[in-house]
């Protein structure tokens, strides 16, 4: 209460507008969590280190580099010449 009056984020129930976001309850954004302790935070690391490098491995560049390539393809070959006249601009091309 602010002056004997409930604040409007109480009020709404939370909500989300053009000027940002609020929340009722501050644990619906992740607030006021259980405190870690030291060895829990080493576990959470190399469990994230773990997942990171993971991910990492499995990371395919060939295989996207080929994906990104035939999008660009389409791109092309396909949707600038259909629909071209409706497309806004593309950035100057360089000197």
């Amino acid at each position: 209460e602010i002056d004997g009056i409930q604040s409007n984020a109480t009020l709404l129930g939370g909500g989300t507008s053009h000027l940002g976001a609020f929340y009722a309850d501050p644990t619906q954004h992740g607030g006021l969590g259980l405190s870690v302790t030291a060895a829990q935070r080493a576990d959470y690391g190399k469990r994230g280190a773990a997942l990171i490098e993971a991910n990492v491995a499995a990371y395919d560049t060939t295989k996207l580099l080929g994906i990104l390539r035939k999008i660009d393809d389409f791109t092309k070959n396909v949707l600038e010449p259909r629909y071209g006249t409706l497309l806004p601009p593309g950035p100057p091309s360089p000197p």
